[in-house]
């Protein structure tokens, strides 16, 4: 977040093809301005470095606070995927984790990066027959997925845990396709950090799909180019 003049606003921090570009929007998602930020692609991974160069050059009297970062996988310079790193409470203390989506905001698939969850309950979240429910989840079934306390489906269960069960990628796929739309199966005695992480989910999700779109907008709007 950062402020322009009284406004409150959130900026971004683009690679254009020869620098980057600090661009900032309104919360009313109305573009304010874009500042030309010289930084080596090296550097700018550098937290002191690169918030240095952002103050250089937006000059004195500016805030900044570094919120998060997202990667843009690129293929043949079309956008494939987005990482997403995010946090949110768990049943404990914060759950960290990696989310990877497509353009349409499908999940690809979810990591769990840290967390303090109860040993043999919550601490279950790690394992693919729970993470692994949120593969192909759309963007439309993320609105509304809960958590069901029913056992999951032996079925799902053996392709969530195909090394273990030995089905094939193709069977995999068949069988994640009939559950794709369904709730999320609740970790027996751990409901509460079941939902922590499905609502974590997706509210990482929903944030990202709205602030990717106005910038998009934003960035077609003032013809600026990125590099991805």
């Amino acid at each position: 977040m950062g402020t322009e003049g009284d406004q409150l606003s959130v900026a971004y921090l683009l690679p254009s093809h020869e620098d980057f570009t600090f661009v900032t929007i309104g919360l009313d998602g109305n573009f304010i301005s874009r500042t030309p930020v010289e930084i080596s692609e090296e550097n700018v991974v550098k937290e002191a470095d690169r918030d240095n160069a952002i103050l250089a050059a937006l000059g004195g009297g500016k805030g900044l606070r570094f919120a998060d970062q997202t990667i843009i996988v690129t293929k043949g310079g079309q956008r494939v995927a987005y990482l997403l790193p995010g946090e949110f409470p768990g049943f404990k203390t914060f759950v960290k984790v990696i989310l990877a989506i497509d353009p349409d905001f499908t999940i690809l698939g979810l990591e769990i990066m840290e967390n303090e969850e109860d040993p043999g309950l919550g601490g279950e979240i790690v394992q693919d027959y729970f993470k692994g429910q949120f593969a192909g989840k759309t963007f439309d079934a993320l609105k509304s997925i809960a958590v069901t306390k029913r056992p999951i489906p032996d079925e799902y269960l053996n392709a969530l845990e195909s090394a273990k069960s030995g089905l094939s990628e193709s069977e995999v796929a068949e069988i994640q396709q009939l559950y794709k739309d369904k709730d999320i199966y609740a970790l027996t005695g751990a409901t509460i950090s079941s939902r922590s992480v499905t609502n974590g989910v997706k509210a990482i999700v929903k944030k990202f799909a709205y602030r990717i779109s106005v910038l998009n907008r934003v960035l077609a709007e003032q013809n600026i180019e990125v590099s991805f």
